[in-house]
């Protein structure tokens, strides 16, 4: 087991998080430099099981990646705290990025989509101030959506990278809520008017499209007043912008706008699935693999798939999918549609529901008005 042994008081710094007036809401918890030393020996156990026999379903606990415990030991094998402070709160190069995803999303060339988060479930923030570090829970309306959360398993998971750029971003975000939505003008305003003068030449300027949430959720309205602030902000100066997120708070879901679409996570918890008119607003459920797991072309474990990186349909499969979605849902067949049946334009509001294949689809779904339910068939 590491041993945590501090020598002098974490000093403060330049910043301070202002928890009584932008972060009043916020879930938080006082983590001791001593139990942050305990959840890493809990987290280091659980990565010394085989991943066999690794229970990745996730918790409520903060999830550390080996290397950001094995990087931060010192010569004699104690946690150091020093570093561990400095490697959190080291500035993020970025706050948007691009993801493969988002690529097949403006497969086409009328937009161009970035996307942001924070980590899943529950972060890490060292408070500047006072020196404390806190457990911030970034996904407060969160339920049954945590055992399947992808943000907590897979390429966020086992990324080292991954997990320390969104835990950077967190901490900017609660330290310098001013920087950070001066750091995203800084990214997306040059971008913007990038596409619009690339319109000039080619007579159709790109919508620039913002996806919150990747990872992560609103956890304030702060971060949510932030997120709105830029879509505004970049819309008064004339850019062709939106943004969508997924959430799981209802109150969220309730402040969308054309040019801020939400779509609600049906695995939010109980209280807040009361709270939405499913029938009124946009959102996505996780379809049962029950429904999809024989209608692909498998090699053991994995499926074969075609030129766009998406899994092949056995014979009659595409077709028998959009069948068995619209019997166990009480659907009309024919609203139910794939991303490559969607019209151009859009049509009315809440007028398809679509299906999300298991790998290799786009996120089209999540930022169009005309889509009521998105079914995402995990993998």
């Amino acid at each position: 087991m590491l041993m945590l042994k501090l020598s002098k008081i974490l000093e403060s710094v330049l910043s301070e998080i202002d928890w009584e007036n932008n972060f009043s809401d916020t879930n938080s918890t006082c983590v001791s430099p001593e139990q942050l030393a305990a959840d890493m020996n809990k987290e280091l156990d659980r990565l010394n099981i085989k991943s066999k026999d690794r229970d990745r379903r996730g918790t409520k606990d903060v999830i550390y990646t080996r290397g950001q415990i094995e990087k931060n030991l010192t010569p004699e094998g104690d946690l150091d705290v020093e570093k561990f402070k400095k490697l959190i709160t080291t500035r993020p190069k970025v706050i948007f990025d691009q993801n493969p995803k988002m690529e097949k999303t403006d497969d086409g060339g009328e937009q161009l989509t970035v996307n942001t988060g924070l980590p899943a479930i529950k972060g890490i923030i060292y408070d500047k101030e006072n020196g404390k570090f806190y457990h911030i829970n970034t996904c407060p309306g969160a339920g049954a959506c945590q055992i399947i959360c992808y943000a907590r398993k897979g390429f966020y998971g086992m990324n080292d990278g991954k997990v320390l750029k969104l835990i950077r971003r967190l901490n900017l975000l609660m330290n310098e809520p001013d920087e950070y939505y001066n750091m995203i003008m800084d990214e997306l305003e040059p971008l913007a008017f990038k596409l619009k003068r690339q319109g000039r030449r080619s007579g159709k300027v790109p919508t620039l499209v913002m996806r919150w949430n990747d990872a992560g959720d609103f956890f304030s309205q702060k971060y949510f007043d932030i997120a709105l602030r830029v879509t505004k902000d970049l819309l008064k100066a004339g850019f062709d912008v939106k943004s969508y997120a997924y959430t799981k708070q209802a109150k969220f879901v309730n402040l969308a706008t054309n040019d801020f679409i939400m779509n609600f996570s049906k695995g939010s918890a109980p209280k807040e699935l009361k709270q939405v008119d499913l029938e009124k607003n946009k959102y996505s459920d996780i379809l049962p693999k029950k429904l999809f797991k024989d209608l692909f072309v498998m090699k053991g474990p994995h499926y074969v798939k075609n030129e766009k990186g998406q899994p092949t349909f056995v014979d009659g499969g595409r077709e028998e999918l959009r069948k068995r979605v619209a019997q166990g849902y009480n659907l009309d067949i024919n609203r139910v549609k794939y991303h490559d049946e969607l019209p151009h334009p859009e049509g009315k509001p809440l007028q398809y529901d679509v299906i999300v294949l298991p790998t290799g689809d786009t996120d089209l779904s999540a930022q169009r008005k005309d889509v009521h339910k998105t079914f995402l068939a995990i993998h």
